[in-house]
């Protein structure tokens, strides 16, 4: 758990806020205190508040075999109870497939399914090391980011599935386009 952009304002911003009254009269050093607490406490809410990691469910599915040039569908399931969360999903990949560009984000209850696609370029293995899930508390004060160890290896292999497409309309074993 780290304390997240917003955090680190509301504190800064209270300092100077804090400090006022102890510059205008000495006695008042006691608002700077109860300022911080009242920060502190915010912030210890919020961590209490936020979605623990062992309510969520996660279950990935991938496709056993990937073609070459033809996206096919990676598909997370998320659940994360009865209450709605902002959850962040990045996929740890390597081999052939490139590393993914951004995190997927949305707000996840009782079940959401997160879509992403892979299309590697080139034959080999491709690997999915590992899901990274990101989620903050309901004030923004505290971020909570787990590794959920996937070790998924996916063989790539020539796309073929055209050839064998009943769209393709062919009788011999053997398509030709015009």
């Amino acid at each position: 758990m780290q304390p997240t952009l917003r955090a680190v304002l509301l504190f800064a911003l209270g300092v100077p806020a804090a400090l006022a009254p102890a510059v205008i009269d000495a006695r008042l050093w006691l608002g700077w205190i109860v300022l911080l607490g009242l920060g502190l406490v915010a912030l210890v809410a919020d961590a209490l508040l936020a979605l623990p990691w062992r309510r969520l469910v996660v279950t990935p599915t991938a496709p056993e075999v990937l073609y070459i040039g033809d996206p096919d569908p990676l598909e997370v399931l998320v659940s994360a109870g009865p209450r709605a969360q902002r959850l962040e999903l990045q996929a740890e990949l390597g081999g052939v497939l490139a590393p993914a560009d951004a995190a997927r984000a949305g707000a996840v209850g009782a079940d959401a399914a997160r879509r992403g696609a892979a299309g590697p370029g080139r034959r080999g293995l491709a690997v999915i090391h590992a899901l990274w899930l990101r989620w903050e508390g309901p004030l923004g004060l505290v971020r909570r980011q787990i590794r959920l160890p996937l070790g998924r290896e996916i063989p790539v292999v020539p796309n073929l599935r055209a050839v064998r497409s009943p769209r393709c309309g062919c009788t011999a074993r053997i398509c030709w386009w015009a």
